[in-house]
């Protein structure tokens, strides 16, 4: 397994900080994070390509430990179409915020940049992983998440259990291994722009379907932003 240099920290954490701190100007933000420890970065490795998922510390704990156990401690709070419940399970793993609070908490720059590195230096593009972008009312009067993981978390399960507001049943057996998916489809598969700043990636599953993967390029920086992912069929 790839092992992450000293060297390599410092170029992948420059390139991160100047990434964040140009989005943070365009999007007229007042913080941004522009940097996390070394501890939290995460190696993928695929096909001897070596990424860097380099996670909030936020981020990390509920992608690891958090949405799990959220899951099997109120099961009932998931696939109900309401964001706020999703919300909510995780809240009561660690509830020192109340329930608005922590939503506005969560989506304020939880995210893990992805970007690779070849031979020692980091390739220039990169993927920005929110847990959610926004929440917004549905045709339902549900709140719903809007781009990032939690948006995509909706179309898979654990234990026939959803991971967060949907019905799919597609089992996948963490949440990182969504990231590691979504890594590969992002950089390992060509994809096509639908529009100038949606970039869709399909990916053979099995017989019978595609996973289909929505990306938005934000044009001044050049990052991309996860949108979506779910089956398709063939």
């Amino acid at each position: 397994m790839h092992q992450m240099t000293p060297e390599e920290f410092i170029k992948t954490r420059e390139y991160f900080e100047k990434k964040a701190l140009e989005l943070m100007s365009h999007e007229k933000k007042n913080d941004a994070v522009a940097g996390v420890p070394l501890q939290n970065y995460r190696v993928f490795q695929i096909d001897k390509r070596v990424f860097y998922s380099a996670q909030v510390n936020t981020f990390k704990v509920i992608a690891d430990e958090f949405l799990l156990e959220a899951q099997k401690l109120t099961p009932e709070k998931f696939s109900t179409g309401e964001a706020y419940d999703v919300i909510e399970a995780v809240r009561l793993i660690n509830p020192i915020f109340e329930l608005q609070r922590f939503a506005e908490f969560l989506s304020h720059e939880k995210c893990a940049y992805i970007f690779e590195a070849e031979n020692g230096e980091v390739v220039d593009r990169m993927l920005r992983l929110d847990l959610f972008r926004l929440l917004k009312l549905d045709k339902y009067g549900k709140n719903e998440f809007i781009g990032g993981l939690f948006h995509a978390l909706k179309h898979f399960s654990k234990d026939g259990i959803n991971y967060s507001t949907g019905k799919s049943q597609h089992e996948i057996a963490h949440p990182q291994a969504l990231v590691r998916e979504i890594i590969d489809a992002f950089f390992s598969l060509k994809g096509v722009f639908e529009t100038p700043d949606q970039y869709v990636v399909l990916k053979p599953y099995n017989d019978k379907y595609n996973l289909k993967f929505v990306f938005y390029r934000e044009e001044k920086t050049g990052v991309f932003f996860l949108k979506t992912v779910y089956k398709e069929p063939k």
